[in-house]
């Protein structure tokens, strides 16, 4: 349920103006459905094994980071 999602650091823009900027980080790590998780992990695997061979890990993490957020503050 929405409300459950909150609880565990779904977006809520009235959470993060009040300081909760945490949230930007916690709602990348939120599946609504064990579809979802499989999805993503496939996406992953296919995506990440092939630039793993360009990237190191530190620098994959950096952009899986950036990604998120910037995903979750320009379609939200």
């Amino acid at each position: 349920s929405p409300i459950v999602l909150i609880d565990y650091g779904a977006i809520q823009d009235v959470l993060i103006r009040k300081g909760e900027v945490w949230r930007l980080i916690t709602a990348c790590l939120l599946h609504a459905n064990l579809l979802h998780i499989l999805m993503n992990l496939i996406c992953f695997i296919f995506l990440l094994s092939r630039l793993e061979r360009t990237y190191n890990f530190k620098v994959l993490l950096g952009i899986i980071v950036i990604s998120a957020i910037a995903g979750i503050i320009f379609f939200n």
